[in-house]
């Protein structure tokens, strides 16, 4: 099963070569797509995990130094590229839940909805990754955002019992 494994990480990472290949003739946002495309061909082996993980924050890089033209006059906004990364960071989740980065894709994630201003999605996503990793370094932040995303929404009282417990609370720092 290891042979397997690692013939089928290496083979996507021949694979995920030629990406890079895109995105010099195309563009990121394109490159990205193709990476997508290519990580949902082939099953969860480690260099395809890392991939899936990297994506929605690479698509965030995109939004932050601005749309290319292109993407623009094809009427592509940067809440298109945020919706998307979210989709993404979501997918990421379902497939590795328990995994020792899903607090940083969750992290990603609320950040993402925040931005969109889901802001009940945020504080749900945020508390119920909370639950799910109670020792992850992310934990306050995680705290944090479900608390802004509270405030956000108008939930004064629930937002002030979050922060009030992250000032009295230790929490987990990483190693």
């Amino acid at each position: 099963l290891a042979v397997w494994r690692a013939a089928l990480g290496a083979a996507f990472l021949a694979q995920a070569g030629g990406v890079r290949q895109v995105e010099r003739d195309v563009g990121a946002f394109a490159a990205l797509k193709a990476m997508r495309a290519l990580v949902d061909r082939y099953p969860d082996v480690d260099p395809v995990a890392k991939a899936l993980f990297l994506l929605p924050q690479r698509l965030d890089g995109v939004v932050q130094s601005g749309l290319p033209p292109k993407l623009v006059e094809q009427g592509v906004t940067p809440t298109d590229l945020r919706l998307l990364a979210a989709q993404w960071d979501r997918a990421w989740l379902a497939r590795r839940p328990t995994d020792a980065t899903a607090p940083e894709a969750g992290f990603h994630l609320v950040r993402t909805l925040l931005k969109l201003e889901a802001f009940d999605q945020a504080a749900r996503w945020a508390g119920d990754l909370a639950k799910v990793h109670p020792k992850s370094p992310q934990l306050d932040g995680l705290l944090y955002l479900k608390g802004l995303a509270l405030s956000r929404k108008g939930d004064g009282e629930g937002a002030l019992a979050i922060f009030e417990r992250i000032a009295r609370e230790q929490f987990p720092t990483a190693e």
